[in-house]
């Protein structure tokens, strides 16, 4: 520990002053270079949109899902090698996206040579002259204890931080914003008011003359729109004047390649309404997993390296009601961010007793959050599948372990208890046929409706998409698709699909299994394809004609990657809501995703019109 203190001291040292060659903001060469500036090549409308960057401080609108974040690393890039001895930060909002943007860039930039100064002799008056072929030297921070392997962080050439933490770092000299040659704002509409990115520009860049300011690059896409076309335009215009006047820059020459990108599937929203058992235990689940993170965060850094902002974490003696209030957030995004974020945190004891409950203790949180989003997505018997996984652990990291640490079971073991006992009944009911809840109708509707998809067609049988989250949903909903009557009738091979690697209760496939799979999806020998998440890593599935996704969209972000899976003339994309509030919210984030392209038209025609 005393050696990590150290590294951690060394890391946050004061940075020096620094002698820098002038400040080149516009990068000439990107043509003789022939954009080799990331690893992947990018496509035409990208090369227009960094063109663009890269004439002066620019907002880049581009629709999500087609790749604005590779024209970031295309600026970052010319920036690093035009400005050798200077910096780079790219600033975003949220801890999961210091993860999901550092592992992008390191990825896209990581493994070249770039010419930069020679971090051991930074201190000498001609130490702007004096420069090296290295590896760039990467940094991803969010707060609390920093891995820079003891490196300070002024030595550092990219720095992929939250906006909140990188104004502390500037504050303690750690950092200094003289030092830098480009400042990217992912999601830059957040450029209001009191935000971080806001507090940033106010004292840092705008009082400094432009030859001296850092360039800026700000990022937005669909999330951004507001609910009429009028309210998008004066908040796009409020941000774009908090960044220094910067313009706005769209695809323009490239347009009919960037459509090929884009998915114009139909989208439709349907409901299959939660029973008042799945609420019941919903609850419970969400109460008990609040309870058992709080006493994770208690034994860990978590709080000091990813605060996820949850009150019942940081605020003691909380009524019912704001417990049940806190408990029902965890859904969506943050029960994926809490979920992501365990492995992270280190114990506060390096005692070997004292790890090994913090890792069992982990072990037990990650089996609840399995068993929460199985009953998001496929209700109530797949939840109680992954609680009996915890119920046999015992001594290592069940229940039993989990009231060793003082944790309250008590209500949750009821609630299972009750849950098991109406499966049981309903499935005697049923002559031991397994209980379809109301998603997994809506699902065998959606996939049999001739509205959606027919399956009559011999020539070139179509191909349909069911996204889910968990492992173990793409199993059972394969199954329970697989015995379904009139796929049967139809002929329809349908298999499931998932990551190669650890990381849920049902592990991965192996990369050979994955392999022949999608080498016999690709050759159409399979109609109905079943996968987890397009996020997980590997799973590469042609166009399909109807994409039904099992858990809504959080995001629209969410929403354009599932929805671009659906790229055939005529496609349909489905989600499946369970309830009226998830159903409006999907509208919502249509209406908004529109309004944000016509809003960013106008911006240019009035800039255009201005010249």
């Amino acid at each position: 520990m005393r050696g990590q203190g150290h590294m951690q001291k060394v890391a946050t040292e004061p940075a020096p002053s620094r002698n820098h060659s002038p400040l080149l903001k516009k990068f000439e060469d990107y043509g003789n270079l022939n954009f080799d500036l990331t690893k992947t090549v990018p496509r035409g409308y990208q090369r227009e949109l960094f063109t663009k960057a890269m004439e002066g401080d620019t907002v880049l609108f581009l629709p999500t899902g087609t790749g604005k974040t590779l024209i970031s690393c295309l600026a970052v890039s010319a920036m690093l090698t035009q400005n050798p001895t200077r910096q780079v930060v790219f600033l975003v909002d949220k801890v999961l996206l210091v993860i999901q943007q550092s592992r992008y860039l390191i990825n896209e930039l990581g493994d070249r040579n770039y010419t930069r100064f020679d971090p051991d002799n930074v201190n000498s008056p001609d130490s702007h002259n004096q420069l090296m072929d290295r590896k760039l030297r990467i940094a991803a921070l969010c707060g609390g204890q920093q891995s820079t392997g003891g490196v300070p962080l002024w030595k550092h050439d990219l720095i992929i931080v939250t906006a909140a933490f990188y104004e502390n770092l500037l504050s303690q000299g750690v950092l200094k914003w003289t030092d830098l040659s480009l400042v990217v704002f992912d999601e830059a509409h957040h450029c209001g008011k009191n935000h971080p990115f806001n507090r940033l520009l106010q004292e840092h860049q705008l009082p400094k003359a432009g030859s001296v300011r850092p360039k800026v690059l700000g990022l937005t896409a669909s999330p951004a729109g507001r609910p009429t076309v009028d309210e998008t335009l004066d908040m796009l215009k409020y941000f774009m004047a908090n960044l220094g006047h910067a313009k706005m820059a769209i695809v323009e020459k490239n347009k009919t390649e960037l459509e090929s990108y884009q998915s114009n599937a139909l989208v439709k929203v349907i409901t299959a309404e939660s029973s008042a058992k799945e609420e019941s235990l919903r609850l419970q689940l969400q109460l008990y997993l609040l309870e058992s993170y709080t006493k994770f965060c208690a034994e860990t850094d978590m709080l000091d390296k990813y605060n996820l902002g949850l009150q019942a974490t940081s605020k003691r003696n909380l009524s019912k009601k704001e417990l049940i209030e806190c408990a029902e957030t965890l859904e969506g995004d943050l029960l994926n961010s809490l979920e992501v974020t365990l492995d992270k945190a280190s114990p506060k004891s390096n005692n070997a007793a004292h790890r090994l409950i913090v890792a069992n203790l982990s072990t037990h949180i990650k089996y609840v959050c399995y068993a929460l989003n199985s009953l998001f997505e496929a209700g109530v018997p797949l939840a109680l599948e992954e609680l009996q996984i915890l119920m046999a652990a015992r001594e290592s990291s069940g229940f039993e372990f989990a009231k060793s640490l003082g944790l309250k079971c008590d209500d949750l073991l009821a609630e299972y208890d009750s849950c098991q006992e109406v499966e049981l009944s309903t499935t005697r009911e049923m002559a031991g046929r397994p209980h379809l809840t109301s998603k997994i109708n809506c699902l065998i509707k959606s996939l049999l409706s001739l509205e959606n998809i027919d399956w009559r067609k011999r020539e070139e049988r179509p191909m349909a998409l069911v996204l889910v989250k968990q492992r173990s949903t793409a199993k059972m909903v394969c199954s329970i698709l697989q015995s379904e009557s009139m796929v049967k009738s139809l002929g329809l091979s349908v298999v499931y699909v998932v990551g190669h690697g650890a990381g849920s209760a049902e592990g991965g496939m192996t990369v050979s299994q994955q392999k022949r799979l999608l080498e016999e999806v690709k050759a159409h020998r399979h109609q109905i394809i079943v996968a987890t998440s397009v996020a997980e890593e590997g799973i590469d599935i042609p166009e399909c004609q109807l994409v039904v996704s099992m858990n809504p969209p959080s995001t629209v972000t969410a929403l354009v990657q599932m929805r671009g899976r659906a790229r055939k003339i005529q496609s349909k994309f489905v989600i499946i809501c369970t309830d009226v509030n998830e159903k409006a919210k999907m509208e919502d984030l249509q209406l908004k995703e529109n309004n944000m392209t016509k809003a960013t038209a106008i911006i240019v025609r009035e800039q255009r019109q201005q010249r």
